[in-house]
């Protein structure tokens, strides 16, 4: 039966159906094939999304599209530029920083790309950046909507895990800064290599503290939505659904009220589009839920925690299986199908070796922020390269050095677990 529901899985991927819809055919022959009840079946899709915690997706989403249409990610670019426009490599610089701040207030890793890649990707070619670069850049960049709060990864582990999603927020601040900061020195280090920018004042003076201040001025609203988000939260006047409500009413006032970018007419697009993303992403968490109860059915969470009780004797050996498992799964399926199957079997098992489980948490969310840039089901790599026209298999050997630097930064998780719960801690 494990064999049968596995098989069909996998062809119907290998067909091109939709993870969703494998998922579900699969675990609906199991139950077929088993002589299983089919209201099990239902039960199980409905399960998979009846939860008031996972409604701050849709609400999440919905604020980061109205954020990516509303002159939000300008006002952050030129904040960002003003500060670090002397330095070589200033506009990929400039990017990622941009993209860790946006991400902050959408979420999302191929919205983010999109949102501030469109903005400064076309620039960048003009002033002499690599095509493949300049893509690269903004595909890494977007994952540090994942690791940075308010985070849709982080939702999914919370509300599947049963972590608090706001203590996963606090815990993902440092570890997000720190892989920027590793981004940006990649970024400078590969400009002075390639004499990316040539083209661009590098001998510009120091701006005024004027001009600092109206960047900062203009770039203000925006930057206070995380403050929002994670103020309510931690302070208790809000559950993590609630203050992706106030994100949601927060950004339709600067789009609309204070910027003026999105039109009425505009706003009911951007709800349609957000519906439509957030129908996608609780197809795949419902035929998740049905294909883990198989699984579970199976007892596989069983003999994989056997396996590792038996066999892995420390807390290294197993987050090195961990992270194999989750960077394969990373390359030919989504995260969220991952965080549902996967994280019921490894988070009992971290625990009982004494593990944190906001520091597993963190740890996964960096393992799964790597499946946004690799092939063939890179989304963010993807979304940034159908901006200026870039395959993702032509972006070698820039996304290489990038899975490196994601690579190391695991291995930081591990080492330092303070790393994820210092900020919690205070």
């Amino acid at each position: 039966m494990l064999a049968l529901l596995l098989g069909i899985f996998a062809v119907l991927l290998l067909l091109g159906v939709p993870i969703s819809f494998s998922m579900a055919i699969a675990s609906a022959v199991f139950f077929v094939v088993g002589d299983y009840s089919l209201i099990q079946f239902a039960q199980r899709i409905v399960a998979g999304v009846d939860s008031f915690t996972i409604l701050a997706i849709p609400f999440f989403m919905l604020s980061g599209a109205i954020m990516g249409k509303g002159g939000v990610s300008k006002k952050i670019l030129r904040f960002v530029n003003v500060l670090v426009g002397r330095i070589r490599g200033s506009l990929a610089v400039t990017g990622i920083i941009s993209c860790a701040l946006f991400g902050a207030i959408c979420g999302s890793a191929p919205a983010t790309a999109v949102a501030v890649g469109g903005i400064i990707m076309p620039e960048m070619l003009e002033k002499n950046y690599k095509r493949s670069f300049t893509a690269t850049c903004f595909g890494v960049a977007g994952g540090l909507g994942l690791l940075i709060p308010p985070s849709l990864v982080m939702v999914f582990i919370g509300s599947t895990g049963n972590i608090s999603i706001g203590d996963l927020f606090m815990a993902g601040i440092v570890p997000g800064i720190v892989l920027c900061v590793l981004l940006c020195i990649w970024a400078i280090w590969q400009s002075r290599k390639f004499n990316y920018g040539i083209t661009e004042n590098m001998r510009m003076e120091r701006p005024s503290g004027k001009e600092v201040w109206q960047a900062f001025v203009g770039a203000i609203l925006p930057l206070t939505t995380p403050l929002f988000i994670l103020g309510s939260i931690m302070s208790g006047i809000a559950t993590p659904t609630e203050s992706a409500v106030i994100s949601v009413v927060w950004s339709i006032f600067l789009s609309m009220v204070i910027y003026r970018e999105v039109s009425p007419k505009e706003m009911v697009k951007i709800f349609l589009e957000a519906a439509s993303g957030t129908a996608g992403v609780t197809g795949v968490m419902a035929a998740a839920s049905a294909f883990g109860y198989a699984l579970a059915i199976e007892k596989v969470p069983e003999a994989i925690s056997r396996f590792f009780l038996q066999y892995v004797t420390n807390q290294w050996t197993f987050f090195a299986i961990v992270f194999v498992i989750i960077f394969l799964l990373g390359c030919v399926t989504e995260a969220v199908s991952i965080i549902v199957i996967c994280l019921p079997i490894f988070l009992p098992i971290a625990t009982s070796m004494g593990i944190d489980p906001l520091h597993f948490g963190i740890f996964m969310t960096m393992a799964l922020t790597m499946g946004t840039i690799t092939p063939p089901v890179g989304l963010s790599m993807i979304s940034a390269g159908k901006v200026i026209g870039v395959r993702i298999e032509e972006t070698f050997p820039e996304i290489l050095h990038c899975i490196l630097i994601e690579t190391v930064m695991c291995v930081l998780i591990v080492l330092f677990p303070i790393m994820c719960t210092w900020v919690y801690s205070l």
